[in-house]
C-alpha cells in the first residue's frame, strides 16, 4: 500500500511528481516508509557536519524540500486509509453492542418472566380468595375504617 513499494508518487497533485530520472525518484517511488526513514536519516546527519555548516543548496535541505510533496500526499492518504479503517471497525463495534444490548434485554425480560409467572398466578388466586371474602361481608361494616386500623396498628 501506502507505506511500502507504492512504484509510483504519492503526491496529490501529480505534475509535483519526480521524473524517472531524478536522484529522488528511487526514494519517492518506494512508498513513505523508505521517505521517511530518509528523512530520519538525514536529520540525524546534520548534526555531525564537521568544519562546514550545512548550506542550503546542499543535498539534505534539497531531499526535505523536494520529497516535501510526496510526503504531504502520502500522509494525506495514509491518513484517510486510517480513518476509513477506524470508522469500519467502530461501526463493527456498535453493531455488536446493539445486537449484545438487544440479547440481554431479551434474556432479562424471559427471566423475570419466568420467574415471576408462578407468583402471578398465586397471587391471582389470592386476590380472588380475597374478593370473595370481602364480598361475604355485610354492607354495613365500614371496610376504609377496619383498614386504617389495621395500617396503624401493624
Amino acid at each position: 500500500g501506502i507505506l511500502f513499494d507504492q512504484g509510483t508518487c504519492l503526491c496529490e497533485d501529480k505534475a509535483d511528481c519526480q521524473p524517472p530520472d531524478s536522484h529522488l525518484y528511487p526514494f519517492t517511488s518506494s512508498g513513505l516508509d523508505r521517505m521517511v526513514q530518509r528523512y530520519i536519516e538525514i536529520g540525524e546527519y546534520i548534526p555531525k557536519f564537521t568544519g562546514l555548516d550545512p548550506y542550503l543548496n546542499g543535498p539534505e535541505y534539497d531531499y526535505y524540500w523536494n520529497t516535501r510533496p510526496d510526503m504531504k500526499g502520502g500522509f494525506r492518504a495514509l491518513d484517510d486509509e486510517f480513518k476509513t479503517f477506524v470508522i469500519a471497525n467502530v461501526e463493527t463495534v456498535i453493531s455488536l453492542h446493539i445486537v449484545v444490548l438487544v440479547l440481554v434485554v431479551l434474556l432479562c425480560a424471559g427471566y423475570l418472566l419466568l420467574m415471576l409467572r408462578p407468583f402471578m398466578r398465586r397471587v391471582t388466586q389470592e386476590t380472588r380468595r380475597i374478593a370473595e371474602l370481602l364480598s361475604q361481608l355485610p354492607s354495613e361494616v365500614d371496610m376504609d375504617a377496619l383498614l386504617m386500623a389495621t395500617l396503624l396498628t401493624d
